[in-house]
């Protein structure tokens, strides 16, 4: 069975998009102080983009799926394609990062010193980057094969996001990535053993996750299995909906559901992505209909348009580059204008970042992102069959 109207998934770029620039957001406050402790509760959401790296997930078990039902190619070159659409940038980002430790941690210093009463000043932040540099070889070695986000803090302190803080969600990615043909073997039989074999899977490494030893962001897979399990789930629902199309928009009724629930368990945002991710489904199937709705057709352009799609583009880049971006924007600032108040310095901080991420982005997309999906292909080319229907970018 075949989805139809393929090109309407680009949507999912532009969603992409959207979420890296919350990352961005997110980080650029909290190296300026602004950590959701201490923010208005109105502008805490922004704060918080662990939300945007789960919604994230929850797009890469959908993609993935969608990529191994589209082109039904073998094991090894899943995983060849996968691997050199991830480590090329990834490795040159990590080793930017070690080049600009010292200079993070001078800007801490300094940042500290013109702002004492920033939420910074409590040490944490230098003492975890000055044991990166401590453990040095040993971070290198679990970055390599991009295995990083397996390594318990006991073992070695800090390792998913050593030198590179977001690297961690790209190691879980990967482990996902290895397993992910497997699973989908499961659900090629289409049968309900084989879902019910995938769903007891994830509840048992959700049960197992809080007796495992303690990782960083939680960058080992089990424990952030169930989002990937909601990304596979809707992934199945959508390709379903394709068929049997329901006679009522589902975006209002979602999204309202959603939204009481929200309401429902007051401040607790922890089911917040699961609602953003269920009301963008509900968006995809109304974008199907014949006539979608105005509101529809206003939020599918605000995720398809020219800009949203090239966010999307280059949003692996956004996701991986801005920290390095915000360490060299931070140091010119801390440097040139000292005297800025923080409500100043983050807003230069924030604009110039952005500024500097997106034409850092553009260029490393295409001369590392790029090539290295071409790499990919070539490497693959003999033992891959051709698109059945080509959705996405290898993204």
């Amino acid at each position: 069975m075949e989805l139809s109207s393929p090109r309407r998934l680009t949507h999912i770029e532009g969603l992409r998009g959207y979420l890296a620039l919350w990352v961005l957001v997110d980080h650029v406050l909290g190296m300026s102080g602004y950590t959701p402790a201490v923010m208005h509760r109105v502008w805490r959401v922004l704060g918080e983009a662990e939300y945007a790296v789960d919604v994230f997930i929850m797009i890469s078990g959908f993609v993935i799926f969608l990529l191994l039902d589209r082109r039904r190619e073998g094991y090894r070159v899943f995983v060849v394609r996968r691997f050199f659409r991830l480590w090329p940038l990834f490795i040159v980002m990590f080793a930017c990062g070690i080049a600009l430790l010292h200079l993070r941690l001078d800007n801490l210093a300094r940042f500290v010193a013109l702002y004492p009463s920033a939420t910074l000043a409590d040490g944490y932040i230098a003492r975890m980057w000055q044991s990166w540099w401590d453990h040095l070889g040993v971070h290198i070695a679990f970055h390599l094969p991009m295995l990083h986000g397996m390594v318990p803090h006991r073992v070695v302190p800090f390792a998913p996001g050593a030198f590179l803080g977001p690297a961690w969600s790209i190691s879980l990615e990967w482990q996902f990535y290895l397993i992910a043909p497997l699973l989908f073997m499961l659900t090629v039989r289409k049968t309900r053993k084989s879902f019910a074999a995938i769903s007891l899977l994830t509840v048992i490494a959700v049960a197992a996750s809080p007796l495992l030893p303690k990782v960083q962001f939680g960058a080992f897979l089990p424990m952030h299995a169930e989002f990937f399990f909601y990304g596979i789930v809707s992934f199945f629902v959508f390709k379903w909906l394709q068929n049997k199309p329901p006679a009522i928009g589902l975006l209002l009724p979602v999204t309202a559901c959603s939204a009481a629930v929200l309401i429902g368990v007051g401040h607790d945002r922890a089911l917040l992505p699961l609602c953003l991710w269920l009301s963008f489904i509900a968006l995809l199937v109304d974008l199907q209909k014949p006539l979608p709705t105005a509101p529809v057709r206003c939020l599918g352009f605000m995720l398809n348009n020219k800009a949203a799609l090239y966010l999307g583009k280059v949003s692996y880049s956004i996701y991986l580059s801005h920290m390095l971006v915000i360490a060299l924007v931070q140091a010119a600032l801390l440097t040139i204008a000292p005297g800025l108040s923080r409500p100043e310095h983050v807003a230069w901080l924030l604009a110039g970042t952005a500024i500097g991420t997106l034409g850092v982005s553009h260029l490393t997309y295409h001369f590392i992102e790029e090539p290295g999906i071409r790499l990919g292909k070539r490497l693959t080319r003999q033992r891959s069959k051709p698109d059945r229907q080509p959705v996405l970018s290898e993204s």
